[in-house]
């Protein structure tokens, strides 16, 4: 049967592994007062949230050198589309080492 991520919870399970935690380096110096949730009462988000922009604090992040971050973005995404993720990225004004480039799964 298709996924429906607002009935199943296969993601929370995955992302609550303790070895996928420690992967994406997460969650691990400081412990989460619960499981990983995609909705949780623990973060208050406002209209100002919404429209600001993240490119200042991905900037400070960056600006080091030493960190790198991968950026995924699903096509189907309803959130933020693969062209809005484009738009962002670009703005970051970082030499891009790979270009985008669709990406397939050998399973469909």
């Amino acid at each position: 049967p298709p996924y429906d991520p607002c009935v199943d919870d296969e993601v929370a399970t995955y992302l609550n592994l303790p070895e996928v935690q420690k992967a994406l380096h997460a969650n691990q110096t400081i412990k989460l007062p619960g499981p990983w949730s995609d909705c949780t009462d623990y973060i208050t988000y406002s209209r100002d949230d919404l429209l600001s922009s993240m490119l200042p604090v991905y900037h400070d992040l960056l600006k080091g050198g030493g960190l790198r971050i991968m950026i995924y973005s699903g096509d189907v995404d309803g959130i933020v589309p693969v062209v809005g993720t484009r738009r962002w990225t670009s703005g970051l004004n970082l030499k891009t080492k790979k270009p985008w480039r669709p990406w397939f799964s050998s399973t469909g």
